[in-house]
């Protein structure tokens, strides 16, 4: 057996690495500090394999164990890994795949994309899955098996709380003072939103108007379809007359008034309504509301017979109105002052 001992070995030049012409074998472990070449040549490495292919691929483990691979150059320089060229960069494994990709469809943003049919799932601390994206579009949050667009999976975003209810979707923005605004459970599954300074909802077809508005003490302070009229007085017919000459009227946000006494309202919901009226007759006084053109039960006033004094009287009350419905009041016996004579019709939600 021969041995050769030394400290260094060079080229016959001394100015460099050994030429070894007819292959070098090492039954030890051998330790590099560099590596240069394309490897087209390495064989009988089951571990690990470079294959300098068209599409320069970086494959590790053997078998059907994970692949990484790109279609460009790949650098590795301890603690980052660098793509250069198209970037596109796949890890494969059971024939499920992960693409991370630099340069995606026509807008060229980067992308993530996973094979068909498959979920993205975001694990933290260690091995506690807390984001999965579906392969149908829905999103769960602190849940594995989130319930979007009616339990299908479709587009959606599921949030999943803790036992104690409270899971939460907060707002916050540098100018705003704390503690923002939050919408979600408070405990014992009660559903709500914290707000600040009030809260308000506006309309992009109608240039971000305000449609409605809560302010900081819980009143409904804006847009509230509303209609006001006062009539002009007339005298006594003896029997049930429609008001329709008005004297004054307001009318606001898609409350509408067609100029003789009727009001539309512009959506449907509980409105109050309210007739007041200050009446002379020797007969019968009365008035009611009307809905589309028919008396409303139970918005009667009547005076009683044989009255021969000026009397006031109002009746005001709660009901479901509609879309398009139209309120208008009728009245017997002679009408005093206009500041007398009203019709309001209000929405309260």
């Amino acid at each position: 057996m021969s041995r050769i001992r030394a400290n260094q070995i060079t080229n016959q030049s001394a100015d460099g690495a050994p030429t070894v012409q007819n292959g070098l074998v090492i039954s030890g472990v051998t330790t590099s500090t560099s590596f240069s070449g394309d490897g087209s040549a390495l064989t009988g490495i089951t571990q690990t394999t470079i294959n300098n292919n068209a599409d320069n691929r970086l494959i590790t483990g053997s078998g059907t164990a994970n692949t990484l691979e790109g279609e460009s150059n790949l650098t590795f320089d301890g603690n980052n890994l660098a793509m250069s060229g198209t970037g596109v960069f796949t890890i494969t494994r059971n024939s499920r795949t992960l693409t991370l990709e630099g340069n995606y469809g026509n807008e060229g943003h980067p992308a993530i994309k996973t094979s068909s049919g498959h979920d993205l799932r975001i694990f933290t601390n260690g091995n506690n899955e807390k984001l999965r994206i579906l392969s149908t579009g829905g999103v769960g949050v602190g849940t594995d098996n989130p319930e979007v667009n009616g339990g299908t999976g479709g587009g959606g975003l599921h949030l999943h709380g803790p036992a104690t209810d409270n899971v939460r979707i907060k707002f916050t923005t540098p100018t705003k003072s704390n503690p923002g605004s939050t919408i979600g459970y408070y405990g014992l599954n009660r559903f709500g939103i914290d707000t600040y300074d009030g809260i308000e909802m506006r309309d992009v077809t109608r240039s971000y108007a305000t449609i409605f508005k809560i302010d900081q003490n819980g009143y409904m302070t804006t847009n509230q379809p509303y209609g006001h009229l006062r009539f002009n007085v007339h005298n006594d017919t003896g029997s049930f007359v429609t008001q329709t000459s008005v004297h004054t009227s307001d009318v606001q946000n898609g409350m509408s008034h067609n100029g003789s006494g009727r009001l539309t309202v512009p959506v449907a919901g509980k409105y109050m309504l309210m007739l007041a009226c200050n009446l002379y007759d020797s007969s019968s006084m009365q008035f009611r509301l009307m809905k589309n053109g028919s008396d409303i039960a139970g918005s009667y006033w009547q005076q009683s017979d044989g009255d021969t004094y000026w009397r006031s009287g109002m009746r005001s009350m709660i009901i479901p109105l509609s879309a398009n419905d139209y309120i208008e009041s009728k009245i017997i016996g002679k009408q005093d002052s206009q500041v007398w004579n009203h019709l309001t019709v209000y929405l309260l939600g």
